[in-house]
């Protein structure tokens, strides 16, 4: 009677087990499926952060090649100032596949650090309609004037920022979304959703 009490609970080990591994499993080819096509990151970086109908000038620095500014086969970045002073920077990652990139994105969050003084969500501020999670937050004051401000965006295997560097020029959650809304909108003209 014993033996069969311990087969039966060995058995019912057995399948919990094989339930979870398969349910880890599953999630996992659900992530990896989620993977969009493979574009070279230069191709990812919006030529303006503003669209053409905003009068805001924004340009590269004249001594930087724009599209590979501290750039590798994975890694890109582009800075455009306006007169001296503020300034926006887009980088975009490439990593293996989605897995790779969520792990990089929970784990790259934002937070008090000696670039953040603070590091304040900016919730519902803005809501891709392309990348599978994102989020705003204020590094450097408040919601209503900050002064450093970024936006985190995963899509598939790529990793998006947006970061404002307001230099003293602090601006508030709406100027900044119109940034992040018209880089993230030419990164999904790109990897589409």
């Amino acid at each position: 009677m014993i033996r069969l009490d311990v087969r039966r609970r060995r058995s019912i080990l057995v399948a919990v087990l094989a339930v979870a591994v398969l349910a880890i499993a599953g999630y996992g080819a659900a992530l990896l499926a989620t993977g969009r096509p493979d574009v070279p990151v230069t191709g990812l970086l919006a030529s303006s952060p503003t669209s053409g109908a905003d009068d805001e000038q924004w340009r590269p620095p004249a001594d930087t090649d724009p599209d590979l500014q501290n750039g590798t086969n994975d890694t890109v970045e582009r800075v455009w100032r306006r007169d001296g002073g503020p300034s926006v920077r887009e980088a975009v990652f490439r990593y293996g596949n989605p897995l790779a990139a969520r792990e990089s994105y929970i784990f790259s969050a934002p937070r008090f650090n000696d670039h953040y003084d603070e590091a304040i969500p900016a919730k519902d501020a803005y809501r891709s309609p392309a990348a599978d999670r994102g989020a705003v937050v204020c590094g450097r004051g408040s919601p209503d004037r900050c002064d450093i401000w970024e936006y985190r965006a995963q899509y598939g295997q790529y990793l998006l920022r947006v970061t404002y560097y307001g230099y003293g020029d602090p601006i508030d959650t709406a100027h900044f979304v119109r940034y992040v809304a018209t880089i993230d909108g030419y990164v999904a003209s790109r990897l589409g959703r």
